[in-house]
């Protein structure tokens, strides 16, 4: 399995788009997002150089499988928002999962000289709430009836991973070392 994180392009926009309107995704999303392309364009336009924000398109084995992200970087506090999602069921192995996972800890820790990494679960994604655990990251808060979706509320988990914690955990576990565009 050859596992790279590349720069989002415009190309990428329309299949990233198609990704965060799938029911599968959308169910483990705060949102219900409705996207148009040219919303996309944009939204792209505006955000290309933006320093407070990375995306990336994972792929593997040359073929493009999901999405990734780093928000609201802040280089004072040293902090930033973390995200990804994978957009196939057959792509979402712990292996491949663990592996983009442990390698943007690295990137945020080590390349970008920061301290906090820190995100936002929907309740229902029990799964991403262990992998953040098993990355050394810790529940930090919860929003009670955040989010309302299909007339169901949802709390919401706040997810916070420091740099020492994330380098424990890193002694603790093994990962395949990937790729990822600067």
């Amino acid at each position: 399995m050859n596992v790279q994180l590349k720069r989002l392009t415009e190309n990428e926009l329309e299949l990233l788009m198609n990704w965060r309107m799938q029911p599968d995704i959308t169910k483990m999303m705060l949102t219900d997002p409705v996207l148009t392309l040219e919303g996309q364009k944009k939204w792209f336009e505006k955000i290309k150089n933006d320093k407070s924000q990375i995306r990336w398109i994972i792929f593997s084995d040359n073929i493009p499988i999901g999405s990734a992200y780093l928000d609201n970087i802040d280089y004072e506090n040293k902090r930033c928002e973390m995200g990804w999602l994978v957009s196939q069921k057959k792509h979402r192995s712990f292996k491949l999962t663990f592996s983009v996972l442990a390698n943007i800890c690295n990137f945020i820790f080590e390349n970008l000289g920061l301290n906090k990494a820190h995100g936002t679960i929907i309740d229902d994604n029990k799964i991403i709430l262990g992998f953040t655990k098993l990355c050394g990251g810790k529940q930090e808060g919860l929003l009670r009836r955040h989010v309302l979706k299909n007339g169901v509320y949802h709390d919401v988990i706040l997810t916070g991973t420091l740099k020492e914690e994330w380098l424990a955990a890193r002694e603790n576990n093994e990962y395949e070392k990937i790729y990822i565009e600067n």
